[in-house]
């Protein structure tokens, strides 16, 4: 064959190879759009994601801290090498929020469903804690429910983490391409922004990020509806929106929700025309009112969970200003620098980045957007820049977020709304620079800016010697603004603006990705096979209750995990009179926000024996870190159970009471500064309980003869507990579970009055004889929401029958006049 032929030859298979390509370019094309938005958001994620995908690497966040067993370890999966990380719990933010509430209150719900239990109470927290009205629990989240229904292992935990965001992506594509109506490559740009920037990477797999994971999904919902008007539609937005109500992590949702009814108006501005009589407020109140109807059926289907939150609050005394006002350490010197780009710190502290290459195409488009997307645009800038001002805490400006109502948001979830600003920014600019091209003079302008500081701060932190800004940072960064520089000039031409738009998305996602931490922990479950310490103590717990000192054992929360009652809480929603009490009697050297022992190593024993008797403690978990206060409890009690493996010792309290007794006499003194619970003198000032005590005959002091019969627990549930009780006379029923004004009690199955005793447990008069006491938990606040989710629901039922009947007469209407 002659080098004619070949050259022949080749250009043949080129032609083959790119008629090919074209081929499979329009079979692409001809799917129908919901397919390519699945299968672009699976794609995305499994190539930000392949050692979670494909090498079974977990987002579950067990094993990324000591919970339960602080020497444990497990295998590390990565694919993309890491620049500046070396562990998977590197660049994420509140690790304890994920460890000891999320996967906690997943497991609890697993286990109550499983065994056909309510969530209304979790008696497995803090001697009885509130069940779904407690905010850092979410037991009623989408999440937490299809997690726990799914098993609540960490392969579950992952595999809805990552069916959250595929549906997440998918429908924020659909928002740009269908409701927008920008293109894939927008769509591309937001999906990229949205999973990668400092928030998103960081949260998307924790409580506090779940709404933001949700938010473009009732974005897209929403917005549908607001376009079409359809039934289907409607119920659609209606059921989003009422999940994201549900996926209750309530700084970050109220931020979302803002945001999503904001950009929802400004996308509904254009196809809503003004009344030739209408004023411009009267029109934008007029969009504001077509925002109105789902939320409000939403509210109402949710009332059921929303309702009892509500009265918790009222009454629990939980304080949500002092929750946000916690702050993550100071990450450093330059935190404008490094919220800008990680690549300008040394240190690993997470600070929400927005990335250098997304303001960059922000500024080089601004000029480019057409007038109803500059709305959208300016707005999404507006909101960005605000939250990251708030997120920063700039001098002067962050006194906005010590204003009443937003001090509840700590500084680093206003992160959120910088990540759902961009998301939605970058979308629009690289649509109208794909469309119109960049604007150069605007590019080249932020680009100096960038750059000025970025070498201002190195200049800095080389003088004053704070080794805070690494020079292959500052190459990094310059790199980055001459490229999108020189893009903004390539960009005059216009056969080269969408091949230049694809290639910003590139750049966008390779910068973003740079940032990310690509280690994670090996799928694995903390309880199979559980620590032997847990073994132990399931074994021999029986009815009582355990109190947990160090963050290497069994810390708050996990005793609902695994099914052990504690005395601690790390919930924010408490019952006052508990709280007073544990920070009394149980641990007045730690006075937080949460209820827990160990929150610093240095913390010594000054537990009242006589209160963890009262509260059935009849043992004391002491993780080996604790050193003082280890010693404090081995003074006291003796050890019963050394597991060297976990670094954990068990000590027994002998004294502890039973779960429940008889009492002979009840006392209407308050012992307070001296505590000395007993078992046949019970302490009160509920007058209602004095009075039928005294009506009973029961003494104020016992008599010689103290023992007055038995009382057994013949049931145990989270809502229920019934007492088998036989006396030889009057006494008082005494349960050591927390008093809550919600539970009742019946004798024999007549109403009696329950009575708070001992400052905090239960306690009831019960008569001679045998009996069986019932103690049930019932909210009216939750009765009252149930009523109103199913009246909501029955509403939408007959509005949707209605509508069917009216079509199907109409098309029978129409059939008839065409036979006619």
């Amino acid at each position: 064959m002659n080098d004619q032929d070949e050259g022949s030859t080749g250009v043949e298979v080129a032609g083959r190879a790119g008629g090919g390509a074209r081929n499979a370019a329009e079979r692409l094309r001809r799917l129908p759009g919901p397919l390519i938005a699945l299968l672009f958001a699976i794609l995305i994620v499994v190539v930000a994601l392949p050692e979670v995908v494909l090498l079974g690497g977990s987002l579950s966040p067990v094993g990324l801290n000591g919970v339960l067993d602080g020497k444990a370890s497990t295998r590390v999966v990565q694919v993309y090498p890491n620049v500046t990380t070396h562990s998977p719990s590197d660049g994420l933010q509140d690790l304890g929020a994920r460890v000891w509430q999320l996967v906690p209150a997943t497991k609890f719900v697993h286990r109550s469903l499983s065994e056909h239990e309510s969530l209304s109470w979790n008696p497995y927290s803090a001697a009885g804690s509130l069940g779904p009205e407690t905010l850092a629990d979410l037991k009623l989240s989408p999440l937490v429910l299809a997690i726990a229904a799914l098993g609540a292992s960490a392969t579950a935990f992952t595999f809805v983490v990552l069916a959250f965001v595929v549906l997440a992506l998918y429908c924020l594509q659909r928002f740009f391409v269908r409701t927008l109506g920008l293109g894939r490559v927008a769509a591309g740009a937001a999906c990229v922004v949205f999973l990668l920037t400092g928030f998103g990477a960081s949260s998307f797999n924790s409580a506090v990020g779940a709404p933001y994971v949700c938010f473009p999904i009732v974005l897209y919902t929403l917005a549908e509806f607001r376009r079409s008007g359809s039934m289907p539609r409607f119920l659609a937005a209606a059921m989003s929106y009422a999940g994201f109500i549900l996926t209750t992590f309530v700084p970050v949702q109220l931020l979302m929700l803002v945001f999503v009814h904001v950009v929802c108006v400004v996308s509904d501005a254009p196809s809503m025309e003004r009344h030739a009589d209408e004023t411009r407020t009267g029109w934008v109140l007029r969009m504001i009112r077509g925002q109105l109807l789902v939320p409000a059926v939403a509210l109402g289907l949710t009332a059921f969970a929303w309702l009892p939150a509500l009265d918790a609050l009222r009454h629990a005394g939980g304080d949500i200003a002092s929750y946000g006002s916690r702050e993550l350490p100071n990450s450093g010197k330059l935190r404008m620098l490094k919220i800008l780009s990680p690549w300008l710190a040394t240190q690993k502290q997470w600070v929400g980045y927005v990335g250098i290459a997304p303001v960059m195409l922000i500024a080089a488009a601004w000029s480019r957007v057409r007038r109803g997307e500059r709305r959208l645009l300016s707005v999404c800038v507006a909101f960005a820049a605000l939250a990251l001002v708030l997120h920063a805490r700039f001098p002067v400006l962050r006194l906005i977020g010590s204003l009443p109502g937003l001090r509840s948001i700590r500084s680093d979830y206003w992160a959120a709304l910088v990540s759902a600003a961009l998301t939605v920014a970058v979308g629009v600019a690289v649509s109208a620079i794909a469309r119109r091209g960049a604007n150069i003079a605007a590019t080249t302008v932020v680009g100096l800016v960038v750059a000025c500081l970025v070498v201002t701060g190195w200049l800095a932190s080389a003088l004053f010697r704070w080794n805070a800004v690494p020079i292959i940072g500052v190459i990094a960064a310059l790199a980055l603004v001459i490229t999108i520089i020189a893009i903004a000039r390539a960009s005059r031409r216009v056969s080269r603006r969408r091949i230049l738009a694809i290639v910003t998305v590139g750049l966008v996602a390779l910068e973003l990705f740079s940032y990310q931490d690509h280690a994670r922990l090996a799928r694995f479950d903390l309880e199979s096979p559980a620590p032997a310490y847990v073994t132990f103590l399931q074994q021999h717990l029986g009815s009582g209750r355990v109190l947990d000192a160090g963050r290497g054992a069994l810390y708050p929360e996990w005793g609902a995990a695994l099914g052990i009652q504690q005395i601690e809480t790390l919930n924010v929603v408490q019952i006052p009179a508990y709280r007073r009490f544990f920070q009394r009697y149980v641990n007045p050297a730690e006075k937080s926000l949460f209820l827990q022992t160990g929150g610093s190593s240095n913390v010594p024993f000054r537990a009242q024996p006589k209160a963890l008797d009262l509260l059935s403690v009849r043992y004391l978990v002491v993780d080996q870190s604790m050193t003082r206060y280890d010693a404090g409890v081995r003074a006291h009690y003796p050890l019963a159970f050394e597991d060297s493996a976990a670094g954990v010792r068990v000590y027994r309290n002998p004294d502890a009471f039973p779960r429940v007794y008889l009492s002979a006499a009840l006392d209407d003194a308050e012992p307070e500064l001296s505590p000395q619970w007993s078992m046949p003198v019970t302490h009160t000032q509920d007058s209602r309980l004095l009075a039928a005590a005294h009506a009973a005959g029961i003494p104020s002091n016992p008599s010689p003869t103290t023992h007055v019969g038995t009382a057994d627990l013949s049931r145990y549930q989270n809502t229920r507990v019934q007492v088998s009780v036989d006396t030889t006379k009057a006494a008082i029923l005494v349960l050591a579970d927390s008093f809550y004004r919600n539970w009742t009690v019946t004798i024999n199955g007549k109403a009696s009055h329950l009575g708070p005793v001992n400052a905090i447990v239960r306690g009831v008069v019960v008569p001679a004889g045998r009996s069986t006491v019932v103690f049930h938990y019932r909210s009216s606040a939750r009765s009252a929401g149930v009523v109103v989710s199913y009246a909501t629901i029955a509403s939408l039922g007959l509005i949707v029958l209605v509508r069917m009947v009216r079509r199907s007469r109409g098309r029978h209407r129409r059939g008839a006049t065409t036979v006619v």
